[in-house]
């Protein structure tokens, strides 16, 4: 993912799960903390059944924006079979955001993206026509963007667990804390 003109600190990295699940609580903390500033999305990478998202979303009160099967429509009765689905929910409730996270991280890949009201709005626009998301789902276009991502499937990590952080140089300060906090070794 080619780095953004707005980025300041971006950083990827094998982590043990007990960091990864530190370092989602203090985002999720952060941003219980600073009254729910900015717009969540949780974007579900795929590998997983279209009911779990459904679920997330009834149990979370998330608004799903996005699902789609990353199995071609000439294969869709293996929908019914294959874990195969991604989705972007928009989180309004910050009390929920790291069950939900975990929920749908699970043997799979997920991200958490901050954005500021403006650029939510086009992430919305831009959802309701997508075909295929981009990995960064627009965010880097706003310099107030944090994101923090997850691969909790990692073939290639001795832990199995790998993450990948970035934060636009224009990012509230109580983001820029916690992001710094969890760059810290």
């Amino acid at each position: 993912m080619p780095r953004s003109a707005n980025t300041e600190i971006e950083f990827t990295r094998d982590v043990s799960l007990e960091d990864a699940e530190r370092h989602v609580q203090a985002i999720a903390d952060a941003w219980i903390a600073s009254k729910a500033h900015g717009v969540c999305f949780l974007n579900g990478k795929g590998a997983q059944q279209r009911a779990l998202y459904q679920d997330v979303a009834r149990v979370s009160g998330a608004t799903i924006l996005y699902l789609q099967s990353l199995i071609p429509w000439p294969a869709a009765p293996l929908r019914l079979l294959i874990a195969s689905y991604e989705s972007v929910l928009e989180i309004t409730d910050p009390k929920t955001l790291s069950t939900a996270f975990w929920r749908v991280v699970e043997r799979s890949m997920a991200g958490i993206f901050f954005v500021n009201n403006e650029r939510a709005h086009t992430v919305r626009e831009l959802l309701r026509n997508a075909r295929d998301i981009p990995v960064d789902l627009w965010s880097t276009a706003d310099p107030t963007y944090a994101f923090y991502m997850l691969d909790a499937d990692n073939a290639e990590s001795a832990t199995g667990f790998h993450e990948i952080v970035s934060l636009g140089a224009a990012a509230p300060d109580y983001m820029r804390q916690t992001i710094r906090a969890i760059q810290a070794p």
